[in-house]
């Protein structure tokens, strides 16, 4: 999406398709836009007229957290039997901190997860593969290699890792709210529509995602509860059956 052209009761969606080029244009009496608080905050997005100040204020009040995750593989087993977590002690705050088993069906298969937040998980999405399994290396030799100092042994067989901070089509992991969020600007405003008007009448563009729910933002539930919520009142003040 790159355009979103509204007023009371019609709106233009702009669209291109990133593989062939190819543009497109839809009409509507209304929307729910359901794309990512940092998509909203990046200006991806060009609403025409722009976002009115009300509506920029309280998206901004809340931020998007960076998350990720990191699974490696490796050819054997070297921490032993632990089924719970291995802790990796690190001068460098945040540098891989903690390992757990990746559960998996495969007793061949040797995998490990590690979770990262903040600048780290930024740091670590924007490496390459082969960077993140040198670091890796790096830190099992230094907390096993005293035990076993068989050649290639920390070196992991393969490395995925999450991308959510360097999608553009996403800019973030999960919303979360700061410390004195709103305490200044009504929260309200965050699910509230455009053109903003009153609550019996028809918003033309509505708000739907994970972060515009008051109980579960940051889950998959927050995102459905918002969804059906909005759409439930599009649907009854448009009296469809």
């Amino acid at each position: 999406v790159q355009k979103i052209q509204y007023q009371t009761n019609n709106v233009q969606v702009y669209t291109k398709n990133t593989n062939t080029g190819e543009k497109e244009e839809f009409h509507a009496e209304a929307i729910i836009c359901t794309v990512s608080l940092g998509v909203l905050q990046s200006g991806m997005i060009q609403f025409c007229p722009a976002l009115p100040d009300w509506k920029t204020r309280a998206l901004n009040e809340i931020q998007m957290f960076l998350f990720a995750k990191v699974i490696v593989k490796f050819k054997t087993n070297f921490w032993g039997s632990t089924n719970q977590i291995v802790i990796c002690s690190n001068r460098k705050k945040g540098f891989y901190p903690s390992w757990m088993r990746y559960r998996n069906t495969a007793k061949d298969e040797h995998l490990l997860l590690c979770c990262l937040g903040g600048s780290e998980a930024q740091r670590v999405e924007s490496l390459s593969q082969n960077e993140i399994a040198d670091e890796v290396e790096e830190l099992f030799e230094g907390v096993f290699g005293a035990e076993n100092d068989s050649p290639g042994l920390f070196r992991p067989d393969a490395v995925m890792v999450s991308s959510w901070s360097q999608n553009p089509y996403v800019n973030g992991s999960y919303s979360c709210f700061p410390l004195n969020a709103f305490k200044k600007v009504p929260e309200s405003d965050l699910a509230r529509g455009l053109p903003g008007i009153s609550q019996d009448k028809l918003d033309t563009v509505s708000f739907a995602g994970e972060c515009f729910d008051d109980l579960y933002n940051g889950w998959v539930q927050g995102g459905y509860r918002s969804g059906e919520r909005v759409a439930e009142r599009l649907l009854s003040l448009n009296n469809f059956d």
